[in-house]
This record gives structure tokens, C-alpha cells and sequence, in this order.
């Protein structure tokens, strides 16, 4: 897996809110959180079928939810 994209501050809540497969479409109590979203993807090369692992993370640095979206 790599990373692939990282948002933070006001760009994490929007894509936290967002719809699939752009977004996480948490509820606003949740979004209210987040403070980074990072957006992890398997390559070619990785064992197992593809996917998307986007990862919201509090002020603190605690992971409070992730998303995986099947394919790219």
C-alpha cells in the first residue's frame, strides 16, 4: 500500500462529508472531527484484490473511522 493524497484542516471535512467514491459521507457529527484524511491505495504489485483505505483522523492524531472503497 502507499499513501496517495492527505487533507487537512477545512479540505478533510469536506471530503469527510463528501459522497463515494470522493468522499466518506460521514455524518456531520463526525466530519465536526476530523482534522486529516489520508487516502491510502493498494498498487498492482500488492497480493489480493485492489482498494481504496481513506482514514479520518481527530485533532489528537487518533484515527476515529476509515472508508475502503473496492478498486482504485
Amino acid at each position: 500500500m502507499y499513501k496517495i493524497e492527505e487533507f487537512t484542516g477545512n479540505d478533510a471535512k469536506k471530503y469527510a462529508g463528501g459522497s463515494p467514491p470522493f468522499g466518506m459521507l460521514l455524518p456531520q457529527e463526525m466530519v465536526d472531527k476530523v482534522e486529516r484524511i489520508e487516502i491510502w491505495g493498494t498498487s498492482f504489485s500488492d497480493p489480493g484484490p485492489d482498494y481504496t483505505d481513506s482514514r479520518a483522523f481527530d485533532k489528537t492524531g487518533k484515527q476515529i473511522t476509515n472508508h475502503i472503497v473496492s478498486g482504485y
